[in-house]
């Protein structure tokens, strides 16, 4: 149909000619009719399958094909019908989807965050004149998520659920951004009420017994571990899990053993069970077998982040800066935005040293599991093997590139202050690394140890700006 293409003959144009010509011809009001339904055909055909549930074949190109469509579609009816505002909000919807319809984590880095911005900012418009669109609230939530601004995707997913309480994906999102918030009850309801409505669903078992791990309740994550591990076809999850559930208690032989037992259930060969299993070997100080099962991962895909991470780091304390380098940055490169590492021993990364004399605390702190995003964590050993070459920590420049890339991911925020704080006092700034660190505690930072411990916070540690902080975030602890 050629409706508003090309210029020079379309169907818009005839009509507004036979109405200029004609303005008073009964047929003129007909033609309009039939002009502005035929204008949102595109757009209905879009958001059609979105509406029963159902997957919708578009892209980007069609989007904006059905935007400048709505457009003409509101010049033709003018401000005063009373489709108007309903209109603007579809064709504002269409625009941001212009931009980034079907996009998704494997496309997604911080090159697109701008037009991720774009797109946001008409999509909100859009809920503001047409606030019953569930499809709007559902992109808005994924889009949110993409910046990880996790707190607006749960308010665009709750209110999605309002209008769709029967949607499973939008209800799965909601589990996840919970967890992503250490809601942690609040995701365990969600994957609970699931489960009973899909009891077969191996993604909402595995999402719920990670959830049941953190909320620590191992008790009900083994209980769903030993329902997978009965079935066939989900035995290869449930030991997987298990070897988790063993890496996190630092139990090394236990977690090897069920890791291994997962790869005789895997068609194929399974990346993620070595990768664990050079782990494991890595924290007990087998530095030798680790890296084995490293090299044998990206002998075969050299694209493999948790690979590419776990080597890194083994060159960076071995003092292999340039290399360790290279890795981390191929463990940034092929890692999704939304790509998450659980990382157990975290005394052993970074290049870190803490204080002697506090065995206790560090046992305690080895234990803790802290999960980062597999970007973020590379581009955080990227600083730390750079900063730690004698010399290379007065070149601002590419240190501060580093810090601009880590301050995309807002849900580490804390963290990365606390890094900052770190950088400044290894580099004698004692005023930029105090102010650093406030802010840090001031978003919720919370490691006493590290506070405490970390030797590259030895500059400002016997401050007293440094210890009123300390007695004020954590007045409990001397």
């Amino acid at each position: 149909k050629k409706l508003i293409w090309p210029k020079d003959t379309n169907a818009l144009q005839d009509y507004r000619a036979f109405n200029r010509r004609y303005k008073d011809n009964p047929l003129a009001a007909t033609m309009r009719r039939s002009m502005a339904t035929a204008l949102n055909e595109r757009f209905n055909s879009i958001v059609g399958p979105l509406l029963k549930e159902e997957t919708s074949y578009s892209s980007r190109e069609e989007c904006n094909y059905a935007a400048a469509e709505l457009d003409s579609c509101l010049f033709l009816l003018g401000e005063q019908h009373y489709m108007y505002s309903n209109l603007k909000a579809r064709k504002l919807f269409m625009e941001a989807m212009s931009l980034t319809w079907a996009l998704n984590e494997n496309e997604y880095n911080n090159s697109w965050k701008k037009t991720v911005l774009r797109s946001i900012n008409l999509l909100e418009q859009s809920a503001t004149l047409e606030s019953n669109a569930a499809y709007t609230f559902s992109a808005l939530g994924i889009h949110y998520s993409f910046l990880y601004e996790y707190d607006k995707a749960n308010q665009a997913f709750q209110k999605y659920i309002d209008l769709r309480p029967n949607d499973y994906t939008a209800k799965f999102s909601l589990g996840l951004i919970y967890a992503k918030l250490k809601q942690y009850d609040k995701a365990e309801s969600i994957f609970e009420m699931m489960l009973k409505e899909h009891p077969e669903d191996i993604n909402t078992k595995l999402q719920l017994s990670d959830v049941y791990s953190n909320n620590n309740k191992p008790g009900k994550m083994l209980v769903l571990i030993d329902e997978m591990t009965a079935v066939d076809s989900s035995k290869m999850m449930g030991y997987f899990s298990k070897g988790v559930y063993y890496s996190k208690l630092i139990r090394p032989d236990s977690a090897v053993y069920y890791y291994t037992l997962a790869k005789t259930y895997f068609n194929g060969y399974c990346f993620i069970c070595d990768n664990n299993i050079g782990h494991m070997y890595f924290v007990s100080n087998q530095i030798d077998s680790a890296k084995k099962y490293f090299k044998l991962i990206l002998a075969r895909d050299s694209t493999f982040p948790f690979a590419n991470f776990n080597l890194g780091t083994i060159e960076q304390k071995e003092g292999n800066s340039p290399e360790a380098i290279r890795l981390f940055y191929q463990a940034y490169l092929h890692s999704t935005a939304s790509l998450d590492g659980y990382i157990t021993n975290f005394q052993l990364y970074l290049g870190k040293t803490y204080c002697p004399g506090k065995e206790e605390a560090l046992r305690e702190f080895s234990r803790k599991t802290h999960i980062v995003n597999m970007q973020y964590v590379s581009f955080l050993s990227i600083l730390y093997s750079y900063v730690r070459v004698p010399g290379l920590i007065k070149n601002s420049e590419n240190i501060n590139f580093i810090f601009d890339q880590l301050f995309n991911y807002k849900q580490h925020d804390a963290l990365t202050w606390y890094h900052h704080a770190c950088y400044n006092a290894l580099k004698q700034d004692k005023k930029t690394a105090m102010a650093s660190l406030e802010k840090s505690l001031k978003l919720g930072f919370g490691s006493y140890f590290q506070l405490t411990c970390d030797n590259d916070l030895d500059l400002i540690r016997n401050t007293p700006e440094f210890k009123a902080l300390v007695l004020k975030y954590f007045p409990g602890n001397r």
